[in-house]
């Protein structure tokens, strides 16, 4: 579903997931993820035209001529659902849209309520948290994603949206950026994670922590039980870049909730904190052996083990992360300082591929880590 008008000479569209042309935007010289590209292309269309939405019937629609009227009847009827469902597939779309332009209203709020499907919305943090005081549910809501905005989070804000969340037994996929609120706290993050294990459906979660320093170790073992819970997941990225309070006994935690995500395919972490160490790291990837479909491990922006390279001293055990991203990736990563019962260089191991067939997202053998 999509609206679409015309307003002051310019044609303006809203859609319901980011469309091509949000793909590969810039702003201010940097790289938009098409969901803040959605955003600002949506902010042009013009408000009062999607609260109009919000009561439209289409079966009172005119058409150009009776013929035209007939036809389109008829694809609704056949293609659409019927009337009914058409209506409160346009109505959620522009509740939704409105969300984006700070235009939430009661109305707004009781149409998502009143939903026949999953919708799709995509608000600021404060903005969402505001709707959710005022009676919004998100029973109905399968993708969810939090934008970074003026203003932090608070515990008191993880706790409201950690509530809402425990009716979101619909959601598919979350995207969720806290970056530098750092008023949250490991209270906070545990009530978002007892929200989020309501989603036993959740496919995809993306938790941007970046920058929240008051989050330790309490809070990330609440998070590993949180995984615990998802048996449902595939993708995970999970950036907690220079959150210093969590040390190794944290990631040992969540590497205990990730051995119980089976099916993940893909995991992209972000764990520059001082106090995490080669075996915090290690333990993580441990939790990762169950999952028998891994293709893609991704930590702190390597396709190989990241951080712990050049920093491990017990290379025995860097060599089983190392063939454990083998297995699981199918890359060979670098080993500038091989254990001691590391094949020869010229005898690569049976399931890694030769010299002149390296994948294509395989590092240069030059490149330094980063």
């Amino acid at each position: 579903f999509a609206i679409a008008t015309v307003h002051n000479g310019f044609g303006h569209i809203v859609t319901s997931s980011p469309a091509p042309v949000d793909h590969g935007q810039r702003y201010a010289s940097r790289d938009l993820p098409p969901e803040q590209a959605q955003r600002k292309r949506q902010e042009r269309f013009p408000g009062a035209r999607l609260a109009a939405a919000l009561r439209t019937k289409l079966e009172c629609a005119e058409a150009s001529s009776e013929e035209d009227k007939r036809m389109i009847c008829e694809v609704v009827s056949k293609e659409l659902g019927g009337f009914q469902l058409a209506n409160s597939n346009l109505r959620v779309l522009a509740a939704a849209s409105l969300f984006g332009l700070d235009g939430v209203t009661a109305e707004c709020i009781q149409v998502l309520n009143d939903a026949e499907q999953l919708f799709q919305l995509s608000t600021e943090r404060l903005t969402l948290v505001e709707a959710i005081s005022n009676g919004l549910q998100l029973q109905h809501c399968g993708e969810l994603s939090l934008l970074p905005g003026i203003g932090g989070s608070e515990d008191d804000d993880m706790r409201s949206l950690g509530t809402a969340l425990r009716g979101a037994t619909g959601l598919i996929s979350a995207s969720l950026d806290f970056t530098f609120c750092d008023k949250i706290g490991d209270d906070g993050l545990k009530a978002l994670g007892q929200g989020l294990s309501s989603a036993r459906g959740l496919r995809e979660l993306k938790l941007i922590l970046a920058g929240c320093d008051r989050i330790g170790d309490e809070g990330i073992r609440a998070l590993g039980e949180t995984l615990s819970y998802l048996n449902a997941l595939t993708k995970l990225v999970l950036d907690c870049h220079h959150c210093h309070e969590i040390s190794d006994e944290g990631m040992k935690a969540l590497g205990q909730g990730l051995s119980n995500t089976r099916d993940l395919t893909s995991v992209v972490l972000h764990l520059q904190c001082k106090r995490v160490g080669d075996e915090g790291l290690k333990t993580v990837f441990q939790g990762l052996r169950n999952a028998e479909g891994l293709t893609t491990v991704k930590v702190n922006g390597n396709v190989e083990v990241g951080g712990m390279q050049g920093r491990q001293e017990d290379a025995r055990d860097r060599a089983q992360v190392i063939d454990l991203l083998r297995r699981r990736c199918g890359t060979t990563p670098r080993a500038d300082a091989p254990p001691t019962d590391a094949p020869p260089a010229d005898t690569p191991p049976a399931d890694v591929p030769p010299a002149d067939a390296t994948p294509a997202d395989a590092p240069p053998a030059d490149a330094t880590p980063a």
